[in-house]
């Protein structure tokens, strides 16, 4: 009887002493993770929400902080009773500005936030799920067309951007833009209840359709439409080509073709002109315009009919004027005053070629692309010294049926910059690549960033 007892307290000694099998949470991985600016459809005087989505791809996501930037001149965000942005959390999450992280300079422009799951635990979306909403006043003077809403990528010398599986572990993010379409008033995506639509106005833009229902017959044809990196130059309709905006009249059902042109792009940044005299200092810039399609358009409507330019202007100056185009900047146009510089000038600066034209500016090509690079000059100790920071944006103008569409390339604080951080990121990437620079053209940096510095 011992004996068994013993065994039997034997074999309960050995059982408590196996490992126990207990489930065990699951890893966090980080992964590749998507995150989408949706769409959304108002006329001027309407309020709008505009989805923000993730899809994880099955990884860990715990947080997201991130800056939206947005179209200024065409969208205003609802604000709570403090004046700040209202943004709109999902279930499941919950999402707050940001007013104690990044540099004041990237407040200034961006909207910054930080996005959490509401348990504080990670989860593991599988497919691509709306986590916060922003929403939009569009102004009743709005400019009919596509106003963009995007996040960026970006890092400052306080904080980054960035997406979180949870404890510090941080995943790669791409992310892709939307839009608010402003469409002429009339106009609804969706039928209005109460409301009689008579007609169906449809867009072909790029092999994508989209179908409006229209309320009246007196109306505009939409604005400039964005799709895949194009925008729209012309609308056709029964062989004849009309100006986005252009007024018509409906007698029934209409398709309207696109004819459209990649957006012109603004290279991210600036180069550095560099000589023995500080004073010959110049920051350069560098556009690009898809040259099939510029002479396509040349093709089309006419010879003359397409010429293309660049503007470039301190930062501060594009904030007030709200965007880096002619248009923005006419109404600060003052008489012995420009807020920017240009190629090529403006008729009443033609006589004094020194007053409001780029220092140096000059255009190469290739059998796909047409280069221009624009220099900003006239630098002395007193600018040096106050770090303004400039920016530019190149344009291609098309005549369609006289009236002129002006084509703007996508332009962000981001790609501002000043002299001293030109010259710094230069001796940063010689200590890298020492074959970069020639021992003259460091001392000349070195005296330069010294100039910025003093």
């Amino acid at each position: 009887m011992k004996k068994k007892i013993l065994s039997l307290c034997l074999a309960l000694t050995l059982l408590l002493a196996l490992p126990v099998c207990m489930p065990t949470a699951k890893a966090l991985s980080a992964g590749e993770y998507t995150v989408r600016v949706g769409e959304a459809y108002a006329t001027p005087g309407d309020s709008v929400s505009v989805d923000v989505s993730l899809d994880a791809d099955g990884a860990a996501f715990s947080s997201m902080q991130g800056l939206i930037f947005y179209d200024t001149t065409r969208l205003k965000p609802f604000t709570d009773a403090n004046g700040l942005p209202l943004l709109e959390a999902a279930e499941g999450f919950t999402v707050e500005l940001l007013s104690d992280t990044f540099e004041e300079y990237t407040h200034a422009h961006a909207l910054a936030f930080s996005l959490k799951t509401q348990s504080g635990e990670p989860v593991y979306p599988e497919g691509e799920e709306t986590v916060f909403s922003i929403r939009f006043r569009v102004p009743d003077a709005a400019e009919i067309g596509d106003a963009f809403v995007r996040l960026l990528s970006y890092t400052d010398s306080r904080s980054s951007t960035f997406v979180s599986a949870g404890d510090g572990v941080h995943g790669s993010v791409t992310y892709i833009g939307g839009k608010v379409a402003v469409l002429p008033d009339g106009y609804a995506k969706e039928p209005k209840s109460g409301v009689y639509y008579p007609y169906k106005l449809t867009t072909d833009v790029e092999g994508v359709e989209t179908v409006f229902h229209v309320d009246r017959p007196m109306i505009r044809f939409p604005g400039a439409v964005l799709q895949n990196g194009r925008t729209v130059v012309a609308w056709k309709l029964d062989g004849l080509y009309y100006e986005p905006g252009a007024f018509a009249f409906l007698s029934g059902d209409i398709t309207l073709e696109a004819v459209t042109m990649e957006v012109p792009k603004i290279v991210h940044g600036a180069a550095i002109k560099i000589t023995p005299k500080p004073n010959d200092t110049a920051l350069r810039f560098r556009g690009v315009i898809n040259r099939v399609d510029y002479d396509a358009l040349s093709a089309l409507f006419g010879e003359g009919s397409v010429s293309f330019g660049m503007i470039a202007a301190p930062q501060q100056n594009i904030d007030v004027a709200g965007a880096c185009t002619y248009e923005a900047f006419e109404r600060y146009v003052e008489n012995g005053k420009q807020p920017y510089v240009c190629y090529p000038p403006r008729a009443e600066w033609a006589e004094n070629e020194n007053k409001g034209v780029f220092s140096n500016f000059y255009v190469t090509e290739t059998e796909s692309e047409y280069t221009l690079l624009g220099a900003i000059g006239n630098f002395h100790n007193g600018n040096l010294r106050s770090g303004v920071r400039f920016n530019a944006s190149v344009c291609v103008k098309v005549l369609v049926n006289g009236f002129p569409v002006s084509v703007y390339s996508a332009t962000d604080f981001t790609s501002a910059r000043d002299v001293a951080y030109v010259v710094n990121c230069a001796l940063n990437a010689y200590l890298t690549d020492r074959a970069l620079y020639t021992d003259d053209q460091v001392k000349w940096l070195k005296r330069l960033k010294e100039r910025c510095e003093s």
